[in-house]
């Protein structure tokens, strides 16, 4: 009998109270929607005063150096949450190829050649494409954050029990879960 009462108070308190909370469910890693979109937002504004000082300063290595972060830093918030490649960070690495085009062949051009004519329009849609994968990573990073946490969640628990039985009370096992 010592024996029984002694394993029912290790299980009682080793237990936790069970309770049927939906809300309970907390992910064992998480991450914060709000860092998400704080690292994505503070990442591009950071990148862009790089790149605008290295111009205004006319350092073509800063001028370097941030054209680089603006490519990669709106993707710093799915970044944080688990997503290592992200549309946005695609569609930019596209509009830079597009941009370098156009320098290339806006070098090559001397004035009074007919293929110039192609310089405007792949500067302008990489400037475009540029300005939509940045706001598509910026958007999304919330969402990829809860993504993760959702991926992350706790399915199941195992927690020790005394139950009721019509021998007496038996020690056991209570499990609960989650889907």
């Amino acid at each position: 009998m010592l024996k029984l009462v002694t394993a029912a108070i290790v299980c009682l308190v080793l237990a936790r109270v069970a309770a049927a909370d939906p809300t309970d469910p907390t992910p064992v890693e998480s991450r914060d929607p709000g860092s998400a979109l704080a690292l994505s937002l503070g990442a591009t504004a950071a990148a862009w005063t790089v790149f605008g000082s290295g111009v205004a300063t006319g350092r073509e290595s800063i001028v370097l150096t941030g054209a680089l972060a603006v490519l990669v830093a709106p993707s710093a918030g799915e970044w944080y949450a688990g997503k290592p490649f992200t549309a946005g960070l695609g569609i930019r690495a596209a509009s830079a190829a597009m941009i370098i085009a156009a320098e290339i062949k806006a070098v090559e051009c001397d004035g009074g050649d007919s293929g110039c004519g192609a310089v405007g329009p792949l500067l302008v849609g990489g400037l475009i494409g540029l300005g939509a994968g940045t706001i598509l990573d910026i958007a999304v990073a919330p969402r990829t954050a809860r993504a993760f946490n959702d991926a992350h969640r706790r399915r199941m628990w195992v927690t020790p029990s005394v139950m009721s039985a019509p021998s007496g009370p038996v020690l056991g096992l209570g499990i609960g879960g989650a889907l």
